[in-house]
């Protein structure tokens, strides 16, 4: 173990463990420990999610799926027109947009810009002025969409360009992938190591309470209280115990981090309690 003035980490142990591998738990989430800092806490990841399996990086596919699921004419009598409902499903959220066809000759216009012709060879519908709302004339401009959209995404820098994220409403996209490659990252550089033992961080509850540090106090009882429910003896109303008095600790301080990193780690350690299954 190493104490530093941020509190403690714990050197000999994984920085990332997954409770999902206990036998008999088996859901769409994962719940893993994220050892990374000060504040120990639980990660929830979606089955899906691609920190959650042991594909490489660079065997990932785009891992965005966006269809056009419906079209609706919009706008007054005299001035109609067209706009086309896009479903966005990702590893980390589901996203609901509707564009008109301007605005998909606008993004058009930026990844042509940014990316050269050799690398991008989709077509885009050409305009059309007359019969523009005709149902069959719409019905076949969503197919063309449809087929950009997917050749768009086949290219993988297109798949990661922001402004196409911006388009379909997933700009947080590249930063939960970021995060997702993080923690697999992590949990590849520390495979099949066992779990935290409580004893390290009641040495650390200790020492903080010597020195009157009630931050590295609470940070050694949330430590001490995910190393009990980890070490599978029957010890969760313990580690229940050590994250209400690591919360106690915090609101005295007021320590808004702290706050916040506890009591997600008490509603995650209830959902798994309660519902066992969702671990």
């Amino acid at each position: 173990m190493v104490e530093s003035m941020n509190g403690i980490q714990d050197v000999g142990n994984p920085n990332l463990s997954a409770l999902s591998n206990q036998p008999g738990r088996n859901s769409v989430f994962r719940c893993e420990i994220d050892r990374e800092g000060a504040w120990h806490a639980y990660v929830l990841l979606r089955a899906e999610a691609w920190a959650s399996h042991d594909q490489k990086a660079d065997e990932k596919k785009c891992g965005i799926r966006a269809v056009i699921t419906k079209t609706e004419t919009r706008g007054p009598y005299t001035r109609p027109f067209t706009v086309y409902f896009v479903h966005t499903k990702t590893a980390f959220s589901v996203r609901g947009v509707c564009k008109r066809f301007s605005e998909f000759k606008e993004l058009d216009a930026r990844i042509r810009a940014h990316f050269p012709a050799a690398t991008f060879t989709a077509t885009f519908p050409p305009d059309q002025i007359w019969n523009s709302m005709q149902p069959e004339f719409v019905s076949e401009r969503r197919k063309q969409l449809q087929k950009y959209l997917d050749e768009a995404m086949a290219v993988p820098g297109i798949a990661r360009f922001k402004e196409l994220h911006e388009f379909l409403g997933i700009q947080d996209y590249l930063e939960e992938l970021k995060r997702e490659e993080k923690a697999l990252e992590r949990k590849r550089s520390n495979p099949g190591k066992p779990p935290a033992r409580p004893e390290i961080y009641l040495k650390a509850v200790e020492k903080a309470k010597e020195d009157q540090n009630r931050i590295q106090e609470a940070q050694a009882f949330n430590a001490l209280g995910i190393a009990y429910c980890e070490s599978r003896q029957g010890l969760e109303a313990q580690g229940l115990e050590c994250l209400e008095a690591a919360l106690e600790l915090c609101r005295v301080e007021h320590h808004v981090e702290g706050q916040v990193v506890v009591l997600s780690n008490l509603g995650c350690l209830h959902n798994m309690l309660d519902n066992p299954g969702a671990a």
